[in-house]
């Protein structure tokens, strides 16, 4: 996006008086948006043929093209557009349709202070991003790569007559591609929920056995994605890594009396705080090699070597999908500074904190007892830890990272 330009955005609804409401409800944001409205996916095409557009907001159902084949023709064409559904048709039809092409889903009727927060937080990481490419890349993501067993156990279950939703969410807890998607969905506003979910155990809960299993089984929310060998062993390894610093980040988050919510929010950041490796790893293996490449025979660190060769690092880039998809600040912030707390304008991120101090400290052990000259580890930031007020919280976070560590778990 050209530097001080105004956020083009385009709004798409067969009801005239619809988007005379929208251009009314958004009439205070003239000075930093351009907004333009048409009644139809043709002339949608037509606005997006003519200048870029950044963020498209169309109806599902219009006719000759509905919202979602709509969508999936600006995937095609224009991958770098930030794309909702605003509908007010049944949640169902809406979410299983759209599903793949949608980044998030607002539902009818929709105040102008929901359709801003939304637009200005979905864009809020894209500054970062310095590749016009990998920003293309990014907003192109779908689905995420499934560690096979985890796809079949999660099918097996669903299967039964009376699958345990327990279950369901712990399989699903257990793997990166499916706790994002779960997340991403229950988080749409087309469920009406007062407060942004985190734990995937109440997002199972809360979507039900039937949806779970219709996303499942019939509309393929959760990718059979294919790896080599080696991709699939390295994701099974940044899966375990990941659910180890998210337990720890968890304990530490309660250790510092955080709410129940600060320790879902902390869980689910540490949970998915790689997802920018799984994203390089997937979808620019080259490139994704090249960097570790790098890495190695420069002896600098992985953010260097991503920055180098991809303009941002994997926290960013993780960040900005996450953002995309609607998860809460508070975690795509975590996500984005757990590397360098210090750069973040908040000192007081209880979920920032218990993650940066759980990936460092874990790294900690980890170099004590690595023989790899190559490693690559993340440092305790103590000018950041200090500030935060947290210095002589340090020695307990070290004993519970310790625990925790050696089973694993």
């Amino acid at each position: 996006m050209e530097e001080n330009r105004k956020i083009r955005i385009l709004f798409v609804d067969d009801e005239p008086d619809i988007l005379r409401g929208v251009r009314r409800m958004l009439r205070a944001m003239r000075e930093e948006w351009d907004v333009d409205f048409v009644t139809s996916a043709a002339k949608a095409l037509e606005k997006m043929a003519e200048a870029p557009i950044d963020v498209l907001v169309t109806d599902m159902r219009m006719p000759e093209m509905d919202g979602s084949q709509l969508l999936e023709k600006v995937v095609e064409l224009y991958p770098s557009t930030i794309r909702f559904i605003l509908s007010g048709q049944s949640q169902d039809e809406v979410i299983y349709r759209s599903v793949g092409p949608a980044h998030q889903f607002l539902a009818k009727p929709c105040n102008a202070e929901m359709i801003k927060n939304t637009i200005i937080a979905s864009l809020a990481l894209r500054k970062l991003m310095k590749s016009e490419n990998v920003i293309k890349i990014v907003a192109k993501v779908e689905h995420l790569p499934t560690v096979p067993q985890a796809y079949i156990n999660i099918t097996e279950e669903l299967r039964k007559k009376e699958p345990s939703m327990h279950r369901v969410a712990e399989i699903i807890e257990q793997d990166i591609g499916m706790s994002s998607k779960i997340l991403q969905l229950v988080n749409s506003s087309f469920f009406g929920i007062p407060n942004h979910i985190a734990s995937i155990s109440h997002a199972v809960n809360f979507l039900g056995v039937d949806v779970v299993r219709s996303l499942t089984l019939t509309v393929g929310a959760f990718s059979k994605f294919k790896l080599s060998p080696r991709y699939e062993a390295a994701l099974m390894g940044i899966i375990d890594h990941c659910m180890l610093v998210a337990t720890c980040a968890k304990d530490i988050a309660r250790a510092e009396k955080g709410s129940q919510e600060d320790e879902d929010n902390t869980f689910a950041a540490g949970l998915l705080h790689m997802i920018g490796e799984v994203i390089f790893m997937s979808y620019m293996p080259k490139e994704y090699r090249e960097a570790h490449d790098q890495m190695k025979k420069q002896h600098i660190s992985l953010v260097d070597a991503e920055e180098a060769i991809f303009g941002a690092s994997y926290a960013e880039v993780g960040a900005f999908l996450l953002g995309i998809w609607g998860l809460k600040n508070v975690i795509t912030e975590a996500i984005v500074y757990h590397l360098k707390p210090s750069e973040c304008l908040r000192k007081n991120s209880l979920v920032l904190t218990a993650l940066h101090a759980s990936r460092a400290i874990l790294d900690e052990i980890k170099n004590t007892s690595s023989t790899d000259e190559d490693s690559v580890f993340v440092k305790l930031d103590m000018n950041y830890v200090e500030l935060a007020g947290k210095s002589d919280r340090i020695q307990q976070w070290r004993e519970i990272c310790s625990e925790r560590s050696k089973g694993g778990m």
